[in-house]
């Protein structure tokens, strides 16, 4: 799955609007909601994203499903 979908899962489990989390982060709203259209996040802005919405991103070994 990618960035941008498991965000907004994140997003609308927890009931938290796009806009919210642009705000939170200072970046400009429209600029948040094509990066989350467009999945063209860089791994520091899903880091900060994630912070934002209380998630760690963690790496599972698909073989094993041992988590790192």
């Amino acid at each position: 799955m990618s960035a941008s979908k498991n965000i907004k899962v994140v997003l609308t489990k927890k009931n938290i609007k796009p806009g919210a989390v642009a705000d939170a982060l200072g970046v400009d709203r429209q600029v948040f909601y094509n990066k989350l259209s467009r999945d063209t996040m860089k791994y520091n802005d899903v880091e900060k994203i994630a912070d934002a919405l209380g998630c760690d991103i963690v790496f599972i070994d698909k073989q094993t499903k041992e988590i790192y």
